[in-house]
């Protein structure tokens, strides 16, 4: 029976949660877009000024935090979706090896006690 071998294969494997990593990707990019945005507007201010500040102040720093840290919350996020897909998967593989296994009956009882087919 290749099919119960293949249920006991799959029922094995445990699927890796999906929620954490798309989960910290979003907040991660949320976090890293504010950082970058914030960065760029105190470049923008900073171009703007006159040249009495030095040029440490230009927002560069936050501009490269925002970069690094979006660019981990965009791995996690894909991440997430990569195991959320095999999750899918796995779940799609489980119901296909139990219907192998035992084919839904078609009966269909009358509450009542009457047949199926509708005679008394």
């Amino acid at each position: 029976m290749p099919a119960v071998r293949e249920l006991g294969e799959i029922m094995s494997w445990k699927p890796t949660k999906s929620s954490g990593y798309l989960g910290w990707g979003i907040t991660l990019l949320i976090i890293g877009q504010v950082a970058y945005d914030s960065g760029q507007r105190q470049s923008f201010q900073a171009a703007l000024r006159s040249s009495l500040w030095s040029a440490s102040d230009d927002g560069s720093a936050w501009i490269i935090v925002g970069l690094i840290v979006s660019f981990v919350g965009l791995v996690l996020l894909v991440s997430g979706v990569v195991y959320l897909a095999q999750s899918v998967d796995y779940l799609a593989q489980r119901e296909h090896a139990r219907s192998m296994i035992a084919p839904p009956t078609t009966e269909v009882s009358d509450p009542d006690g009457g047949s199926p087919d509708g005679r008394s």
